[in-house]
């Protein structure tokens, strides 16, 4: 159970980190050390993607600056990539900053922009409920 929670909605896609690394989207070394905590933050946003993201098209929509990442994973112990999520999203709106458990996620439900796929994933509105120590 962590002390400290992102809850958020985050607007975009959502596959198990497995699928991302069994599909060349990102490399594995992300979960070595802090990287995969970091790819979202504007300081470190553009070195990180340059580092461990493969896709080129993943390259490409990331390099608009309309588009980022956020690694859904335990930070309890290694990770297990079947268990966790990359979420390729275009807008995030935090709600709660609090106590709650490890993790947790859902899909909102339909959006307007239900057509889009990238990578034969849909474009879903999803939450997140995420702790930290």
């Amino acid at each position: 159970m962590g002390t400290d929670v992102l809850m958020c909605l985050l607007y975009g896609f959502k596959i198990t980190l497995s699928q991302a690394f069994e599909t060349g989207l990102l490399r594995p070394e992300i979960m070595d050390d802090d990287d995969w905590q970091l790819i979202a933050e504007e300081d470190y946003r553009v070195v990180l993607i340059d580092r461990h993201v493969i896709s080129p098209q993943l390259r490409a929509l990331l390099g608009t600056g309309e588009w980022n990442l956020h690694i859904l994973s335990s930070t309890q112990g290694k990770c297990d990539p079947a268990a966790s999520f990359l979420f390729i999203y275009n807008r995030l709106d935090e709600l709660y900053v609090g106590r709650v458990p490890d993790y947790e996620t859902g899909v909102i439900g339909a959006h307007p922009l239900t057509e889009i796929s990238v990578f034969g994933i849909e474009y879903a509105v999803h939450w997140i409920v995420q702790g930290s120590w």
